[in-house]
Formats: C-alpha cells, structure tokens, sequence
C-alpha cells in the first residue's frame, strides 16, 4: 500500500483544499507546530508545503498608531511627546 502524502493527507480527512485547511487552523489561533502535530507530519515538511501554495502562516495584528495613543495627546509631556511638538513658546527665547 502507498503511504498518503501530507497534501493528499488533508485533502482526503480534511475535505476541503489545502489553503482552506491552513487558513481555519490560523483563524483557530493555531501555530506550526500545532498544525503538524495535528495532521502528523515535521514543521519543515509543513512549512514547504505552504511556500508551494505561497501560503504564510505569521500574520502579524496591526498595531495602532502612536498619534492615537491617549497618552500621546495628552496635553502634557510625556516619553510617548516630547518629541512631536513645540513645548516652549517662540517669545521666550527672545532676549534683550
């Protein structure tokens, strides 16, 4: 008897394709080794298998942007401000 590739693997326990199959494991907040602990094959062997279907498994969240931070507009100096605005009225570095 043949052994069943991982691709063949998924396709015929999974029903469904092999991108799909990735893409509810990652919305399962699965990591690599979880998914080829799951279908019983190497990290490295999954991970080739997602470079052929241009698949990537690190999908990094957003993070916001520091200007719509709370503690950047603050009216207040701050580590988050100091740099991103005038502090020091222009008429005080006038001297006589």
């Amino acid at each position: 008897m043949k052994n069943l590739t991982v691709e063949s693997k998924i396709r015929s326990e999974y029903n469904c394709s092999i991108i799909d199959f990735f893409q509810k494991c990652i919305d399962q907040k699965m990591d690599a080794h979880e998914i080829a602990a799951l279908i019983d094959c190497s990290v490295s062997n999954l991970r080739r298998i997602a470079r052929k279907y241009k698949f990537t498994f690190h999908r990094p969240e957003p993070s916001p942007m520091l200007s719509q931070s709370a503690e950047f507009l603050t009216n207040s100096i701050t580590v988050n401000n100091f740099l991103s605005r005038r502090w020091i009225q222009q008429s005080s570095f006038v001297t006589a």
